[in-house]
């Protein structure tokens, strides 16, 4: 089998799974005890103009003050106003679960590695409870039955891989990096009364030459994030957090960008994601198709 030597990227498969010489076996870890779904709060029925209607009366409320006299917890439902949730409720309703397909770009030390990818999620009641799968087939041969296969799981416990339909042990950072994308992607913003995290405003700050309103969102069980907000449209434009991928290491940034907004199900998902590790661009994610609010078998997050 041909090796590649990847880059640490939050898809974790770069660390191990390509550039191990052999396939070690190992049965996926159980999954953690199912908890109770949160019973959603705010206007989630109706049509969409009457949800509409509601989110433009909340909008008057909040312009009624300037956006700097805004409190972090203002700040973050003017953002879910702006993704067309109302206090979070409908964006929660949307986002519970889903299955994504499009393309995946990661880097290597020898080049750009690309192919196609299914995700599919269910959330819990808080991120850490999350389930999220990942299969992905890269464009290594023309041979469809020789191109190379990926399946990499987070069960709400712990990280589980795959190589080619046989698990394989992924390597510890690798895992720490994937769930750490899990928990920290950009719906963890609506999402963060129920985590129990506490919100601050870090001011205005210049990233890649655009100002950007700064939201600081610390968890007890995960740490602290940072959303990068833009002052016009309120959209998420990338979050970043901190990952120590080793004992005594020092921590590694991970900054994920998002673009090219898409409409679909009545609420905004990106269409793009660029995935940096401190600075240097590791992975691009173009959505081609999604479908939210589905049923997903929780078995699809305990075996191949």
């Amino acid at each position: 089998m041909k090796r590649f030597a990847f880059v640490v990227c939050a898809t974790a498969l770069l660390l191990t799974l390509v550039s191990q010489g052999t396939v070690r076996a190992q049965e996926p870890a159980p999954a953690p005890a199912q908890p109770a779904a949160a019973a959603p709060q705010g206007p989630t029925e109706g049509t969409q103009a009457e949800r509409d209607a509601l989110l433009n009366e909340r909008l008057k409320q909040i312009t009624q003050k300037q956006p700097k006299d805004w409190s972090p917890e203002v700040l973050a439902e003017r953002v879910a106003i702006a993704y067309r949730g109302f206090n979070f409720a409908q964006l929660k309703k949307v986002y519970n679960t889903g299955r994504e397909e499009g393309r995946i770009t990661i880097v290597t030390t020898t080049g750009e590695l690309a192919g196609e990818y299914t995700r599919r999620h269910v959330n819990g009641a808080k991120m850490l409870q999350d389930r999220v799968r990942l299969d992905i087939i890269f464009e290594t041969s023309p041979k469809p039955e020789q191109q190379l296969r990926y399946t990499l799981t987070y069960n709400g416990a712990s990280v589980w891989a795959a190589q080619d339909q046989r698990y394989t042990t992924p390597d510890p950072a690798a895992g720490i990096a994937f769930k750490a994308s899990v928990v920290n992607d950009y719906t963890a913003l609506f999402r963060y009364a129920d985590e129990g995290a506490t919100l601050k405003r870090l001011g205005v700050k210049r990233l890649q030459g655009i100002d950007h309103e700064v939201l600081e969102m610390t968890r007890p069980e995960v740490g602290t994030m940072r959303f990068f907000i833009s002052p016009k449209s309120f959209k998420i434009l990338h979050v970043e957090y901190d990952v120590v991928l080793g004992e005594g290491q020092a921590p590694v940034v991970f900054r994920e960008s998002y673009s090219e907004w898409k409409l679909l199900q009545e609420v905004l998902v990106p269409g793009k994601r660029k995935l940096r590790q401190n600075e240097q661009l590791v992975q691009t994610i173009e959505l081609n198709a999604a479908t939210y609010g589905v049923a997903v078998d929780d078995n699809v997050f305990l075996q191949l």
